[in-house]
């Protein structure tokens, strides 16, 4: 099967989004290595190079052009024979052909729902017309929690069936095991 991706945030961002969608893309490849996994982006970054040593995930440019992220990028993974898009951040492409491809999203808050004073008028009806749109168009939606998908029920008034929560996984330095005196001198500072 090819699963293609929207890479901007996995070759882009830092933090937040940028390491659910390298984790996410890194699992999949090492534990479903007979998938082939497509990441389509304007241009690659170090953020990604590890990734993309796995022989089974390759770098596609997305079509040039204005907006060829909303405008090209699904019709780019069709091309490709891609069996499924995954937009990572809550968004998917506007424009496709007629070329089958499942579409999955996967909407991490909608805390700008939420939290309005937080946003800007117009960062607010962007994001909501963005989710919105990206949730009408996917065959299925994961919420990275059960408030998320309680909120997309409500404020995005999408069916329960059509949302799955899979929890968002933990980047490996959070796993690792401190010395001992790391972890008194910690208590020390903090007076824990």
């Amino acid at each position: 099967m090819k699963i293609a991706f929207d890479a901007k945030r996995l070759f882009h961002n830092a933090s937040g989004l940028g390491n659910y969608s390298r984790d996410l893309v890194r699992i999949l490849s090492n534990k479903f290595p007979e998938n082939e996994y497509l990441l389509f982006n304007k241009n690659k970054s170090e953020r990604g190079k590890e990734i993309l040593e796995n022989p089974n995930v390759h770098f596609i440019e997305t079509s040039k052009g204005k907006m060829s992220r909303q405008f090209k990028m699904g019709k780019d993974a069709q091309k490709e024979n891609a069996d499924i898009f995954h937009g990572l951040s809550g968004e998917l492409p506007l424009k496709w052909d007629n070329t089958p491809i499942k579409k999955v999203v996967t909407i991490h808050d909608l805390i700008f729902v939420r939290y309005p004073q937080y946003y800007s008028f117009f960062d607010r009806k962007i994001h909501f017309w963005k989710f919105r749109k990206a949730a009408q168009a996917a065959n299925k939606i994961i919420a990275i929690s059960e408030q998320t998908k309680r909120d997309i029920i409500e404020y995005l008034k999408v069916p329960e069936s059509k949302i799955e929560v899979i929890y968002q996984g933990c980047h490996k330095a959070f796993k690792e095991q401190q010395p001992q005196e790391l972890i008194q001198s910690t208590k020390q500072k903090f007076e824990l």
